[in-house]
């Protein structure tokens, strides 16, 4: 993690995205989003302090892309629309790595991604991205390029978030006793 955003990696991210099938496109996009969200978090919670990272490990309470976006939105780190895409996002994820025959262009997946464009689509935002990113995909009325588009700009405002994000807490966090009874905690120890 940067304070920065790497263009390059965000362009190859872009391009992998562009040339990759449908179903590899929808899952590789998405799982760059729960990356982001794992970024974020692990940016203001402080470090963990053992090999195993028992929130985000596997089975642990935020090892799931939900889990993460509902605490992101809980600590208000993105807003209730945000929170809405990203679940719709990975829904369409779920199905396209759990069905063997699947569609965008159909229900539910048809109206999941109309529901995600509906955030952005009249932006100016999403026609910047278009505008930069749309030379990589063939067929701009495609729905799979609309949702690439839109991930895309996910993507990118969860990288500036990422970067504008700093801890929760930067000072020491209190401990069971006050600061001013340490010392004596401290003798009382010695004895």
């Amino acid at each position: 993690m940067t304070d920065k955003i790497d263009i390059d990696a965000f362009e190859e991210f872009v391009e992998q995205l562009s040339t990759a099938g449908h179903r590899t496109a929808i899952i590789l996009g998405v799982a760059k989003l729960d990356q982001q969200l794992y970024f974020l978090l692990s940016k203001i919670l402080l470090p963990k302090n053992k090999k195993h990272d028992n929130l985000f490990g596997s089975n642990c309470p935020l090892s799931s892309f939900s889990a993460k976006i509902n605490i992101c939105y809980r600590l208000g780190l993105i807003d209730y629309d945000f929170k809405q895409a990203l679940h719709l996002f990975r829904k369409i994820r779920n199905d396209f790595a759990h069905e063997i025959y699947i569609s965008l262009d159909k229900p539910p997946q048809r109206d999941r991604v109309r529901e995600i464009l509906k955030y952005v689509k009249n932006t100016e935002l999403f026609n910047n991205t278009k505008d930069v990113y749309g030379i990589y995909f063939k067929d701009f009325s495609s729905l799979i390029t609309k949702f690439s588009i839109a991930l895309i700009l996910y993507a990118m405002r969860l990288e500036a978030i990422i970067i504008k994000t700093t801890k929760i807490c930067s000072v020491k966090s209190p401990s069971i006793i006050p600061g001013k009874y340490q010392k004596s905690r401290k003798e009382n120890n010695k004895k």
